[in-house]
C-alpha cells in the first residue's frame, strides 16, 4: 500500500518513534516496519499477551486518513470505485457523496476459530434481500471482513485455527486478487495489509498453515519483554491506576518475577505473559483498596495470585495429570515471596520437607542431587521391579548373584534394577564379579535400599508391593508417556473440556419431519442461486443439524504371560496408557485386557476418564503364566458387541509369541478372529520379536480382522499404537 510506506518513510525521516505504544521489542517493531515498507504482509509469532494485537494495532495508527465513498462498506475511493454497488451507481449517473475515514476505522478484526467460514471472510448472500431484489443483485450480498478492510488494515488473529478450506479462499485473494461468492465476481485489488497471529506452544484445534498460504507472508517473531525491568516498565505505565494505593518498587519486582518464572518452569507448557503481569499489578491495588490499606504489600499478592495466574498457565504433559495449576502457582509464589504464616495456608502443602534429605537414603551421588521429595526417587525402581514381578528384596541373594554370575543376575534382575537396588553403575558391578569379599558390602548396600522401601510403606509385609507403590510407578509411567506422546504431537484432544463431545456440521436437504427452525435461509438461497433461479423453491431448502461424531471402542488386548517380562510388559503398559490419553475428550473409548492362560479385563471403558487411576490399574500388571490368544479375542469381542452404540469396534491385540493353551491353540485363535470379524470388530496385531510361524498367524489374524500387522521394536510401541487407532478413525470418515 503506497499511501502506508509513504507514511512510514516521513516519520522514519523525522527519526519519530513510529510504534510508542510498544515498550522493549526492537527486534520485533524493526522486523515488522522493514516487512511493510517491502509491502509485505506479516504473521507475527508470539505468545499470548506479549502485544501482538498492540502491535498490529499501531499499524492501523500510521495509516493516513482516506477519503471513501459515504456509507460503502468497501471503503471505495470515490474517483476509482471497485465494488459492485459503487461501479453501479456510477454507471447510471448518481453520484458517489465522499467523506474521511481514518485508519482505526479501516482496522478490521478475524478471531481464528475452527467455526469460521468463508463466508465471514469473503461475503455472502443477505436471504431476505436475495428474495426483496432478486439473488443477483449487489444489494443482496453482504461483503465479509477481507472486502471491509479494503484500503486498510486486515488483522487476523491465531490464523491457525483457522480450517483448511478457508485458507485456500484467503490464498486466493492473497495470489489472485479477485473472489467469487455464489455465482458473483467480484475482481478488484487487494489493497489491504494482511497482519496475523500465531501461538508457537498453542496445538489444540490448530490447523498447519500450507506451504502456500506461508509463502505469502514474512514472520516475525515477538517475544516475552527482554527483562524484568522492562517488564516492570511496562506494567506501571500500562496498568490501570486506582486512587490512593500505591505499589512500592519491591512488590512490582515480585510481582514480575512470580509471572516471569512460570516461563523458567519446566512444569509449564504454556506459560503467563504481560498481560498476566497486567493483570496482578491492578488487582493488587483493589486488594490493597478493598481492605482499607494505601500501600499494596506481600498478603496481596497471595490474595490475587491464583484468580490471575491458575488458568493463564498449562501445565506440560509430563505433569498435567499428577499435579494441579494451583500446586505450580503455589510453589512459584513461595520462591518469591515466601511461605505465608500456617493460618493464612489453604489446602495442602505440596512443598518439599525441610528435613526431606536427611530421611531418604544414600543411593548414590547422582541420586542424592534429585529435587524430588524421598518418594519420589523410589519410583523408576518400583516400576521396574513390577515389571520383573520382583516385590520383597532378599539382598544376600541379590548380592551373591552379582558376584557369583554377572550375566545369570542381569538376565534375572536387569541392569536397572541391578543399578537401582545397589545405587551402583552396572560397569562397576561387573568389576565386582569373582570377588567374593564384596558380598557382604552389595547385602549392606541393598539391605539399606530395602529398609527405605519399606520406611516409605511401598513393599508390605508379605513382600508384595503396596498401594502406595503402584500410586508412585502409575505417577513415573503416566509422566513418561505423556512426554512421548508430546513429542509425537499426540494428545491434543485434551486441552478440549473433560467430557466434550466432538460434533460435526450436517447440511441436508429439508423433508418431511424436520424442523422448520432447522432451515439455513443462508445456504437455501446459496443453492438457489447456484442453480440459476431467480425464486426460492422447495427443493432448494436446506436444513443444518449437529450431530456427534460416533467415535471408536478400542479394546487393547496384551500378551501378560511370563515371556512378556520388563522392557516388554513396560512398553504395553505405557502404550496402553497413551491410547486413552489421546482419547480424553473425544468420542472415542478404551479397554484393556491381559491374556495369559485366562483373559483378564484390567480397565474398562468407563476408566479411560480418569487417567491416573486408569494407569494404576495397568501398572499393576505383573506377567506369568501360558498364552491364550483365542480366549482374548473372546472376551474382547463380547464386550464389545455388549457395548453397542454406531462406534467403529476394533481389536489391537500385542504379543511376543505364538498360543501356548488348548489343543490347537493357533486354529482356536483363527476361529475367534473370523467371529468377530463377523460380528463387524476389526483387529489389528502387533508383534513384539516374533518369529517366522509367530509373525505368519499374526498376519493371518490381522487380515481376517480387516486390520494391520505390524512387527515393531519395543520403543516404538507407543507410536505405533497411536498411528493404529488414527488409521481406524480415518477408515470411518
Amino acid at each position: 500500500m503506497d499511501t502506508l510506506a509513504e507514511n512510514l518513510r516521513k516519520k522514519i525521516e523525522g527519526s519519530k518513534e513510529v510504534f510508542p505504544e510498544i515498550l522493549g521489542q526492537a527486534k520485533a517493531k524493526k522486523a515488522v516496519l522493514s516487512a511493510l515498507l517491502a509491502g509485505r504482509h506479516v504473521v507475527i509469532l508470539g505468545y499470548p499477551g506479549v502485544g501482538k494485537t498492540t502491535l498490529a494495532r499501531s499499524v492501523a495508527s500510521l495509516l493516513p486518513k482516506a477519503r471513501v465513498v459515504r456509507d460503502c462498506q468497501f471503503n471505495c475511493d470515490p474517483d476509482e470505485p471497485v465494488c459492485p454497488s459503487c461501479l453501479k451507481r456510477k454507471a447510471e449517473g448518481g453520484k458517489l457523496e465522499s467523506s474521511f475515514s481514518d485508519g482505526a476505522h479501516r482496522f478490521i478484526r478475524v478471531q481464528g476459530s475452527p467455526d469460521l467460514q468463508a463466508e465471514d471472510l469473503l461475503g455472502d448472500i443477505d436471504p431476505i434481500k436475495a428474495l426483496e431484489f432478486g439473488p443477483r443483485n449487489p444489494k443482496a450480498f453482504t461483503p465479509g471482513k477481507i472486502l471491509r478492510a479494503h484500503r486498510g488494515v486486515l488483522f487476523f488473529d491465531e490464523i491457525n485455527r483457522c480450517p483448511e478450506r478457508l485458507q485456500n479462499a484467503l490464498l486466493q485473494v492473497l495470489e489472485e486478487g479477485r473472489v467469487t461468492i455464489a455465482g458473483y465476481e467480484v475482481d478488484y485489488p487487494t489493497d489491504f495489509i494482511l497482519i496475523a497471529t500465531m501461538n508457537p506452544k498453542e496445538s489444540a484445534g490448530t490447523e498447519k498453515l500450507s506451504e502456500a498460504l506461508l509463502d505469502r507472508f514474512d514472520v516475525v517473531d515477538m517475544t516475552y519483554p527482554e527483562t524484568a525491568e522492562m517488564e516492570r516498565e511496562i506494567i506501571v505505565e500500562k496498568s490501570s491506576k486506582f486512587a490512593g494505593v500505591s505499589v512500592p518498587d519491591e512488590i512490582a519486582k515480585r510481582i514480575v518475577a512470580i509471572v516471569r518464572a512460570t516461563r523458567n518452569d519446566e512444569r509449564v507448557e504454556r506459560p503467563a505473559g504481560v498481560r498476566a503481569s497486567i493483570g496482578l499489578y491492578e488487582r493488587v491495588q483493589t486488594n490493597a483498596l478493598v481492605s482499607g490499606r494505601k500501600n499494596a504489600t506481600d498478603e496481596d499478592i497471595r490474595a490475587a495470585v491464583h484468580s490471575v495466574l491458575d488458568h493463564r498457565i498449562r501445565l506440560s504433559p509430563k505433569f498435567r495429570h499428577s499435579t494441579e495449576n494451583a500446586a505450580v502457582v503455589e510453589s512459584i509464589v513461595e520462591r518469591a515471596v515466601g511461605r505465608p504464616p500456617p493460618d493464612e495456608k489453604k489446602g495442602k502443602d505440596t512443598s518439599p520437607d525441610d528435613d526431606a534429605e536427611n530421611k531418604r537414603p544414600e543411593f548414590s551421588e547422582n541420586e542424592a542431587k534429585r529435587p524430588d521429595k524421598p518418594s519420589g526417587s523410589y519410583g523408576p525402581l518400583l516400576r521396574q521391579m513390577n515389571n520383573r514381578g520382583i516385590g520383597g528384596v532378599n539382598a544376600v541373594f541379590v548380592a551373591r548373584s552379582i558376584v557369583f554370575g554377572m550375566d545369570s543376575a542381569i538376565g534375572t534382575f536387569g541392569e536397572d534394577l541391578l543399578e537401582g537396588l545397589t545405587g551402583l553403575p552396572i560397569s562397576t558391578l561387573s568389576r565386582m564379579e569373582g570377588k567374593i569379599e564384596n558380598v557382604s558390602r552389595l547385602s549392606e548396600r541393598i539391605e539399606k535400599t530395602a529398609t527405605g522401601l519399606k520406611r516409605e510403606g511401598f513393599i508390605l509385609k508379605d513382600g508384595g508391593l503396596s498401594k502406595r507403590a503402584l500410586e508412585s510407578i502409575a505417577e513415573e509411567t503416566l509422566k513418561d508417556e505423556l512426554e512421548i506422546l508430546s513429542k509425537l504431537g499426540a494428545g491434543s484432544h485434551e486441552a478440549k473440556e473433560k467430557g466434550a463431545e466432538e460434533k460435526i456440521e450436517l447440511t441436508i436437504p429439508f423433508s418431511k419431519g424436520h424442523s422448520y427452525r432447522h432451515i439455513s435461509p443462508k445456504k437455501s438461497v446459496s443453492i438457489a442461486v447456484r442453480r440459476g433461479r431467480t425464486s426460492l423453491h422447495r427443493s432448494d431448502l436446506r436444513s443444518v443439524e449437529m450431530t456427534k461424531r460416533s467415535g471408536v471402542d478400542f479394546m487393547f488386548v496384551l500378551d501378560s504371560s511370563g515371556s512378556m517380562r520388563a522392557e516388554k510388559i513396560d512398553a504395553c503398559k505405557r502404550a496402553a496408557i497413551g491410547l486413552a490419553a489421546v482419547s480424553v475428550g473425544t468420542a472415542d473409548r478404551v479397554a484393556v485386557i491381559s491374556f495369559r492362560k485366562e483373559p483378564e479385563i484390567i480397565c474398562g471403558f468407563s476408566d479411560s476418564e480418569d487417567l491416573p487411576v486408569f494407569a494404576e490399574k495397568i501398572v499393576a500388571l505383573t506377567p506369568g503364566g501360558t498364552t491364550s490368544i483365542s480366549r482374548a479375542i473372546s472376551l474382547a469381542a463380547t464386550m464389545l458387541r455388549d457395548l453397542g452404540g454406531a462406534s467403529a469396534k476394533h481389536i489391537l491385540l500385542v504379543t511376543d509369541g505364538l498360543p501356548t493353551e488348548g489343543e490347537a491353540p493357533a486354529e482356536d485363535a483363527k476361529d475367534e478372529a473370523q467371529k468377530a470379524a463377523d460380528a463387524g470388530v476389526t483387529i489389528s496385531v502387533a508383534g513384539i520379536a516374533l518369529n517366522e510361524e509367530g509373525e505368519a498367524l499374526a498376519r493371518e489374524l490381522a487380515g481376517m480382522g480387516n486390520g494391520n500387522f505390524y512387527n515393531v521394536p519395543i520403543g516404538d510401541l507407543t507410536a505405533l499404537v497411536i498411528d493404529d487407532s488414527r488409521t481406524v478413525s480415518a477408515n470411518m470418515k
